[in-house]
């Protein structure tokens, strides 16, 4: 979540959003032999996802704006190491709030490097884009990223056939990040079948919340395969900062133009703990399924800010090996600190969930 108050422009009304043109990402891998990161081929070589396959997948804000960025990332990462092993197998990491300096230090991750391909190895570019009509920004034609951005890391094994960031309708310079692995289900078929993977970082800010249902909604229309033709979708899951507010937003996934299924759902829920007067929750919201106000030094209200939704042929599973489990949502990063300044590695618990195409 971002903590910057800012002037925002009245937005357009909730659903209609433009939908920008993409803008293709370039996938990098890890090289050992030249010690560099190089371009990672489309389709091919890898392994392709099949109806055994479990993914697991995290979904993190790394918190852009505490200090030393640099060290913060390395511990992320040093701790997503050592909770799913030296060879994590089939994990994706979707990220949010990455800046520059957290960047670099997630490049040089030696565990990042031998087990992953990244979207992308420098920050978003700012991309002009003119439009027939209105354009798909308020005002402006040009949609300026942020200094902080989203990032995507899939295993080394398995094979992308696309990857790209779709603009929204923000003044913060949000966008949805997007990866297609490919996906083998041993039929025959016209098209090549792919997995859509998306982590985004909806509007922030309680004015946001009139540009984060048509964000929303973009983000569905992608999970469902209504870009690509080449590539036949058969099931989708964002990851993200949601930026769910208001209460009121936890209903967003319903609305008939967003449809998703929210994986906080997919189990019910454990009753709420009955406090005495001036009692700590010391699971941390673990039955609201909060995953942000507690990691700050200011006085917050907690919140489920961090949300998996997805559609198609998906069955989601737990995630075993994450610190604190609930129903198949399982959170981590609860109470980590850097050692060196001994500072929260981020504002928000991270979440996880293993999911398997059907």
């Amino acid at each position: 979540m971002e903590h910057q108050d800012r002037k925002t422009r009245a937005p357009p009304s909730a659903i209609q959003q433009r939908e920008a043109l993409p803008q293709r990402c370039l996938p990098h891998v890890y090289r050992q032999e030249s010690s560099r990161w190089v371009l990672a081929k489309f389709a091919d070589g890898g392994q392709t996802l099949r109806h055994e396959t479990i993914l697991k997948v995290v979904c993190w804000n790394l918190d852009a704006f505490s200090p030393d960025p640099r060290a913060r990332g390395s511990a992320a990462m040093s701790y997503l190491g050592r909770m799913f092993g030296d060879v994590p197998g089939c994990l994706v990491l979707m990220l949010q709030e990455v800046c520059p300096e957290s960047l670099q230090a997630i490049l040089e991750h030696p565990w990042v490097q031998r087990n992953f391909i990244v979207s992308n190895t420098e920050p978003p570019e700012s991309v002009i884009r003119h439009l027939p009509g209105e354009s798909f920004v308020l005002v402006d034609t040009v949609w300026k990223c942020a200094r902080y951005f989203t990032l995507l890391l899939v295993p080394r094994s398995l094979t992308i056939s696309d990857c790209f960031r779709v603009p929204f309708v923000t003044t913060m310079g949000r966008d949805a990040l997007v990866v297609d692995l490919v996906f083998d289900d041993s039929r025959s078929r016209p098209r090549t079948q792919g997995l859509r993977l998306c982590t985004t970082h909806l509007e922030s800010l309680w004015e946001g919340k009139a540009y984060r249902l048509g964000q929303l909604a973009l983000v569905s229309s992608l999970l469902k395969g209504e870009r690509g033709a080449a590539t036949e979708i058969v099931g989708g899951i964002v990851g993200g900062d949601m930026n769910a507010i208001d209460r009121s937003e936890h209903e967003f996934h319903r609305v008939p133009e967003v449809a998703l299924k929210d994986v906080w759902e997919d189990e019910p829920a454990p009753p709420l703990p009955v406090l005495k007067p001036f009692q700590k929750d010391i699971t941390y919201g673990r039955a609201r399924g909060n995953t942000w106000g507690y990691q700050s030094a200011k006085a917050r209200e907690r919140k489920r800010m961090d949300k998996f939704l997805y559609t198609g042929s998906l069955e989601t599973v737990p995630v075993t090996e994450a610190q604190d489990l609930t129903g198949r949502m399982a959170r981590l990063g609860i109470g980590l600190k850097t050692e060196m300044l001994d500072s929260w590695v981020s504002d928000h618990f991270g979440i996880a969930v293993g999911i398997r195409p059907m």
